[in-house]
């Protein structure tokens, strides 16, 4: 990255895994994006499903975004109705 403040195994396994994307770890082993976020990692009174099940990668994009927060849409609320569009207003 720019700022070398990390690199590509930080995350991924170079030897390979049976995560997708070669991921370190993720959900239940842990850590993936918690290594560096644990503030992220709970436990919370409402969990959001997503993290658990999909990973951080389900809103966000780890390899950057132009939008705020990385989020793999440009508002927020574009993000939440790609799951939840058929929800009483």
């Amino acid at each position: 990255l720019p700022e070398a403040a990390m690199s590509c195994v930080d995350c991924h396994n170079p030897h390979g895994s049976f995560q997708p994307g070669m991921m370190q770890v993720f959900t239940a082993n842990e850590p993936g994006c918690f290594k560096c976020h644990g503030d992220k990692r709970g436990p919370f009174t409402f969990e959001h499903a997503p993290l658990r099940l999909e990973g951080c990668g389900s809103c966000h994009e780890p390899h950057g975004s132009a939008n705020p927060r990385m989020l793999t849409r440009q508002e927020v609320r574009f993000v939440c109705l790609e799951c939840h569009a058929g929800l009483p207003a």
